[in-house]
């Protein structure tokens, strides 16, 4: 009496004999205590000791002090609580591996499973997964072997297992027909094991240990090998897009999707960079961007901007298709673990869930979008300033014009940071159901800020500067034509970005890295040789990535390809070597 879905129907009759049915059970046992792909895929972190150089538990050398009182309440209540989330974990059928960090401060425990769990866990949330190339690549949900009653003769036997595709490393000696999961299959499944609240998961509130100090870090372990197959192919996975697959199978759909899009972005930069760099040439001919050729160059942009979007439409139609998330519905998506609100059951799934009513919402988003204007308005203040000092000082400073516009430059981008932050703590407090929504709405609170921060500096030099007044000053475009005004700040600003942004994201990581291991380096006590540090406790220490900040820069960048590419038509050219 079991149900499965209809895309699978014609394939459950099986033609084993019940004889093999024992086979079946006996692989079964075999697979139960084995770790699905080999390998721990989630870790969790705890806070063990409150210093390295404090006696606790197994760590009682001479050369530690003793904790005070107040240390000693903190460690225990630490203990009480990673004890009692190790055991959900383990009740809940998880594998879990517990070893301490480097300096024996933090506690981490690797979780994993048997494939028959991940199995499991993947019929209960109705888990969609690929079937093979004979069956056009479809995805549906999970459905386990039925070996069938005893009573009827195994007659009632269902067999799917090998209707879905197998999913082997390039290269491998011997297939195993069990690698139906790939390593994001494996993580999102282990994930709801840890936080949901169904039958047979631990139920870990992980938002709540977090904020209250009893866990330090959650996150997937990386796989090396994957990890540098990809690494070598760097410029086929993440640049033009053809192994985006290969991306997706490791990263998820939504990492995926973002290197998709820039590798669609890419391509058609370079069609923009041809003619952008004949019209440059023009430029330099004729001695300005103002001049009769502009008018044929805005309407090729235009025509440009229309046809990369129609284009990208299609693209990302197909990349949903493929990967089967074409018919995502908002209810398939699992909440977000900062979600808050009352427990109801769900009057559509029978189910108990989390409601929170959007009349609640509507309050904190009216303040939110007050604080919007709010800062806004002093955006365009703060530019308005700039514009006045410039007027009036550039003639003080040796190359004024171009120290001030490299102080809009600043300006403009320290205050899209600090608005990022901003509109992220509102975004939080709006408390939106999933990630999803989240994004929507933190994307809307962004784009909205940074269009009138980003662009409105360059709207006044292009439409209103020359001739007119600002604040009561009368102001005037450099060699009284604004289109080269406009081309000297355009480019400040793309390249001022362009180096600032490059240099924190591939400096600062590692600056803080380097320095938080030579802290730890230092502080330690207890042990006459410090350990190496293991590959969990590295990828604790770096950077988490998030596709929404750099697919937040690209926004901006967009906007200056395309709004005052006339003024420096070298600037995709530009914008794709920087990519």
């Amino acid at each position: 009496n079991r149900r499965f879905h209809p895309v699978l129907s014609h394939f459950f009759k099986s033609h084993i004999a019940p004889s093999a049915m024992s086979g079946a059970r006996q692989n079964l046992e075999a697979q139960q205590g084995q770790l699905a792909g080999g390998r721990y895929d989630l870790c969790l972190v705890f806070p063990y000791k409150v210093r390295s150089n404090v006696k606790w538990g197994d760590h009682n050398d001479q050369m530690l002090q003793e904790p005070t009182q107040p240390e000693k309440v903190t460690m225990d209540n630490w203990q009480r609580r990673r004890n009692m989330t190790i055991k959900q974990l383990q009740s809940a059928g998880l594998d879990c591996r517990p070893f301490y960090s480097r300096d024996k401060t933090k506690v981490f425990v690797k979780i994993g499973t048997d494939l028959e769990k991940l199995r499991d866990l993947a019929e209960l949330t109705k888990y969609k997964l690929q079937l093979k190339d004979e069956h056009l690549g479809a995805y549906a949900p999970y459905v386990k072997d039925f070996p069938g009653r005893p009573e009827v003769n195994y007659r009632d036997r269902k067999k799917v297992s090998h209707v879905y595709k197998v999913h082997n490393p390039e290269g491998a000696e011997f297939e195993k027909t069990d690698n139906i999961f790939r390593t994001v299959d494996r993580i999102m499944l282990l994930d709801h094991a840890v936080r949901s609240k169904e039958k047979g998961c631990a139920s870990i509130d992980i938002a709540g240990l977090t904020k209250t100090g009893d866990l330090l870090g959650y996150f997937p372990l990386h796989e090396s090998r994957k990890l540098e197959e990809l690494d070598t192919q760097w410029f086929k996975n993440f640049v033009t897009g053809a192994g985006v697959d290969a991306v997706r199978d490791y990263y998820g759909e939504r990492v995926a999707f973002y290197f998709g899009w820039m590798a669609h972005f890419s391509k058609w930069l370079a069609i923009a960079s041809v003619l952008g760099m004949l019209f440059a040439v023009m430029n330099l001919l004729l001695g300005t961007p103002n001049n009769f050729l502009s008018p044929h160059f805005c309407f090729f942009i235009a025509a440009w901007s229309v046809l990369f979007t129609h284009f990208w439409k299609r693209k990302a139609a197909a990349y949903a298709l493929a990967w089967g998330v074409h018919d995502l519905e908002a209810e398939d998506e699992a909440p977000r673990p900062e979600f808050r609100g009352t427990k109801r059951v769900n009057p559509i799934t029978e189910k108990q869930d989390v409601y929170f009513d959007w009349t609640d919402r509507m309050p904190r988003l009216f303040f939110s979008y007050v604080v919007i204007g709010i800062c806004m308005i002093g955006c365009l203040l703060t530019t308005s300033f700039v514009f006045i000092f410039r007027h009036k000082l550039h003639d003080m400073i040796p190359h004024g014009r171009f120290f001030f516009m490299i102080v809009l430059a600043v300006v403009v981008d320290v205050t899209n940071y600090i608005f990022t932050n901003i509109a992220k703590s509102l975004n939080e407090w709006e408390n939106y159901r999933t990630q999803s929504d989240f994004e929507k709405a933190l994307l809307l609170k962004t784009v909205v800020f940074k269009f009138v921060n980003s662009y409105a500096a360059l709207y006044y030099i292009a439409f209103f500067k020359n001739g007119g007044t600002l604040l009561g000053v009368d102001m005037t475009c450099m060699n009284d034509d604004c289109i080269v005004d406009l081309a000297w700040q355009l480019s400040v600003f793309f390249l001022y970005r362009l180096v600032a942004s490059n240099v924190y994201e591939m400096l600062w990581p590692k600056i803080k890295f380097t320095v938080s291991s030579w802290v730890e380096k230092r502080n330690y006590a207890g042990a006459a040789v410090l350990q190496d540090m293991s590959l969990a406790e590295q990828q604790m220490k770096k950077e988490p990535y998030d596709v929404f900040d750099d697919f937040d820069e690209m926004v901006v960048q967009f906007g200056y390809v395309t709004l005052f590419v006339v003024a420096v038509p070298w600037l995709p050219l530009a914008a794709l070597a920087a990519k």
